[in-house]
């Protein structure tokens, strides 16, 4: 029993690390948490801690809704108004919801205001660099195929109405993928409807993309912090984290090429795709940050700014009073860009005699980190049994039979299906991608 028992807490808290994605820490009373799995990844929520609170029927307020959205503007479902609209060869009116109205006309507005940058209509672009649902071999594709792509795509292809709401476009093979600004649409609808049910005071967050409303129960702004793109110099972050911001009533979403990317002759082809060039972004931007009212534009600009790059999306937030951050990868350190109107928690506010409590945290999580690890390797030695992990380790190589992790590769339903039934491989999924992460603290 001896050998078996560091085995098994080691595995406790690697689950618990992967899946919560921040320092090992107690639970805090005031709050109340729900998650669980939507649009191909994950969703938490948030609640200041209530008496009435019915935690039950909030839970199942919040699944019902996002799988309604689903319904509306997945791709992945074949009956979705979106799958229905992509397949369509009419260019005639096509009824759509006025939810999947009113994300397609802020998609709409964010791909004229950034000159193409974010554009809803890139698929055929991203299909063709490899990043797409079809995942071939990595290459560079022939000027010939990106001209062909490129002629499958254009916002300006697209025309909404309201009244009825529906979508037509002018060339049938246009399709309309809304992966890069449907999460935040999907933090705001939970927002609003967590206030419509009396919870005035919550976070909401999916796959990284957050929104916040009110305070905690002592009344503090809530904070979050924006994950350390890797490579970014120890001296620069604060942990896992480079900054902390208040989100007072606004909403945040980071975009970033955190891993899922290609390499060809040393140099790096990112997934994020310039849909005017038809290539992929090969800058130095590591990460985007974007702060607004609403999750939805947060998301759809953070997109933007990095197709465009550190100096023309830093002209561009400032000319639409956007606040920005931009971590540009350099040597020895990298540049941080920001808007004057982007404003940062100063950690330094503690007293500088007791070390600050996120420091604190970190080094206490370090310190579980380094026992679990210790505990692991012995549990295995003496128990004689072969680490499977299931924190992005050994599970995911050719040949293991384990699970991903969690916080890095969540699959939609539906291409877990095909994984099961052996027409994909683990990993073939278009959102099993590590993405930008923000923590609450």
């Amino acid at each position: 029993m001896l050998s078996r028992r560091p085995f098994l807490i080691a595995v406790v808290l690697c689950l618990f690390a992967a899946r919560n994605a921040e320092p090992v820490r107690a639970a805090d009373p005031t709050l109340v948490e729900l998650t669980g799995d939507t649009m191909g990844t994950y969703y938490r929520v948030l609640l200041t801690r209530r008496d009435g609170q019915k935690k039950n029927e909030i839970q199942t307020g919040v699944n019902g809704l996002l799988n309604r959205i689903e319904d509306q503007m997945s791709t992945w479902r074949p009956e979705s108004e979106l799958s229905r609209f992509n397949k369509s060869e009419s260019t005639d009116w096509l009824k759509v919801s006025p939810e999947t109205v009113l994300v397609v006309v802020e998609s709409l507005r964010i791909a004229e205001l950034s000159g193409g940058a974010f554009d809803p209509t890139v698929g055929p672009l991203i299909d063709l660099w490899s990043f797409g649902a079809e995942r071939g071999e990595p290459r560079i594709p022939t000027d010939e195929e990106i001209s062909a792509a490129k002629q499958k795509t254009g916002w300006q292809k697209v025309t909404v109405r309201s009244d009825p709401p529906a979508l037509k476009k002018s060339q049938p093979e246009i399709q309309l993928n809304l992966s890069a600004i449907a999460k935040g649409y999907g933090v705001d609808a939970v927002s609003d409807w967590l206030i419509e049910q009396g919870e005035a005071n919550h976070l909401v967050e999916i796959g990284g993309e957050d929104r916040a409303r009110g305070t905690k129960a002592d009344g503090s702004v809530w904070r979050v912090g924006i994950q350390a793109p890797a490579g970014m110099p120890q001296e620069q972050t604060l942990g896992p984290i480079f900054q902390i911001v208040e989100l007072n009533d606004r909403s945040i979403a980071t975009s970033g090429d955190y891993q899922n990317y290609f390499e060809v002759d040393g140099k790096r082809y990112s997934h994020t795709i310039d849909p005017v060039a038809g290539r992929s972004i090969t800058h130095d931007v590591a990460s985007v940050s974007v702060l607004t009212e609403t999750c939805m534009a947060a998301d759809g600009w953070a997109t933007a700014f990095t197709v465009l790059g550190a100096e023309k999306g830093m002209e561009l937030a400032k000319a639409q009073g956007l606040a920005v951050l931009i971590l540009v990868r350099g040597e020895p350190k990298f540049d941080v860009l920001s808007t004057d109107n982007w404003v940062p928690v100063d950690v330094t506010v503690e007293d500088p005699a007791e070390p600050p409590s996120w420091l604190r945290t970190f080094v206490a999580a370090g310190i579980l980190f380094v026992i679990a690890l210790t505990g692991m390797a012995v549990g295995v030695i003496f128990s004689n049994r072969r680490i499977k992990g299931s924190c992005g380790g050994l599970a995911t190589m050719p040949g293991q039979d384990g699970s991903t992790c969690d916080l890095c590769e969540n699959p939609s339903e539906e291409c877990q299906q095909e994984i099961a039934e052996g027409k994909r491989e683990p990993g073939d999924c278009p959102d099993d991608v590590c993405e930008p992460e923000h923590f609450e603290v």
